[in-house]
This record gives structure tokens, sequence and C-alpha cells, in this order.
């Protein structure tokens, strides 16, 4: 097993294998908002309202960013294409 996984991924560049560290850290960290209600509510003694207006922030705010970027990187690319 760990030849064939060797053969399969070893030849990759260095570059890739950064990457999908920080691809696996953001994924597991976008995987830890889940439990951010549970913990405003068991730990910190919010309301239930209150930590789903929280999270439900953090996901309006981190939606709207991600668009902003996108529409940014497209205007940028058109502005360096023309």
């Amino acid at each position: 097993m760990r030849a064939w996984l060797r053969d399969a991924a070893g030849g990759l560049p260095g570059t890739y294998w950064f990457l999908w560290a920080g691809l696996l850290i953001n994924r597991v960290g976008g995987f830890a908002v889940l439990f951010l209600s549970l913990y405003l509510t068991a730990q910190r003694g919010a309301s239930p309202a209150l930590a789903g207006l929280i999270v439900g922030t953090y996901g309006i705010t981190r939606r709207s960013t991600r668009n902003w970027t996108r529409s940014g990187c497209a205007a940028a690319t058109r502005r360096c294409s023309s």
C-alpha cells in the first residue's frame, strides 16, 4: 500500500502539497463553525437566539466576502487582459 501511495502521489511537487495542506486546514476550520453554536450556548451561556444570530451573521458575512472576492478577481482579470 505504501509503495502504491508513493508511486501515485509521491511525484507531485512541493507546491501542491503546500496548497493541499492549506486547503485541509481551511476546511477543518470551516467544520469547526458547526460547533460554534454549541460552544456559545453551553460554555459561554449565550441564549440559543443569540447563538443563532452570531452563527448566521458569520455565514452571511462569509458568503458576501466570497462573492466580493470573486467579483474583484473577475474585474482584475478583465482589466489585466484588455
